[in-house]
């Protein structure tokens, strides 16, 4: 997983300076997510406007209510290159912390490797360069499943027993994220950004 699956980069798994008993770089990166569903771009435009604007406490309410939640850490430090930027997870137990990602928009772990896999493969000017086609088999990403899942604890041994095969009869049957030609293929572009 520090090779081809690249999950290092962000979930530490031998780094001395990382934090490797629970998996996390405690770092901020753009994975892609929040650009799915949401025009970023547009949005980080309307939140420099609000930032820009006499009354301090309408960025927080707009993050708060509006679909500027997915600007992320841009909403906090006002940098451009945090824009769409999230806290890397902790992964202890995140088999059984399902819906995932900070957008709870996918359902399984295989879901979530499926994303990795594919590496987002959007224009996406503020994407992590690490975010990236990984090449990854279905048997690799049954091995990195079966990964993540080890990381549970024993406490939460019966849940996990059943929400792995809850899991497990989805991705049989539904994978929304699975994109095998994005998998293999080239690197996406990081198109630069439009300027105003």
């Amino acid at each position: 997983f520090n090779t081809r699956g690249r999950c290092n980069k962000c979930h530490a798994l031998t780094d001395a300076e990382r934090d490797v008993t629970t998996f996390t770089d405690h770092d901020f990166h753009n994975i892609g997510i929040g650009i799915i569903r949401h025009n970023v771009v547009a949005l980080a435009r309307q939140a420099e406007q609000l930032i820009n604007s006499s009354d301090p406490a309408a960025i927080d309410r707009a993050a708060v209510q509006t679909e500027m939640s997915a600007l992320g850490r841009f909403l906090i430090t006002k940098k451009e290159s945090d824009i769409a930027s999230f806290k890397s997870p902790n992964l202890r137990n995140v088999l059984v912390t399902a819906p995932y990602f900070h957008d709870g928009s996918q359902e399984t772990l295989w879901d979530v490797v499926d994303h990795y896999n594919k590496g987002d493969g959007l224009q996406n000017p503020y994407l992590d360069e690490d975010i990236q086609p990984l090449a990854l088999t279905e048997d690799d990403i049954d091995d990195l499943v079966a990964f993540l899942a080890s990381l549970t604890s024993g406490d939460y041994r019966e849940p996990a027993v059943k929400e792995l095969a809850r899991q497990r009869a989805l991705a049989r049957t539904t994978r929304p994220q699975r994109d095998t030609a994005r998998a293999f293929g080239p690197k996406p572009s990081r198109a630069p950004l439009p300027r105003r």
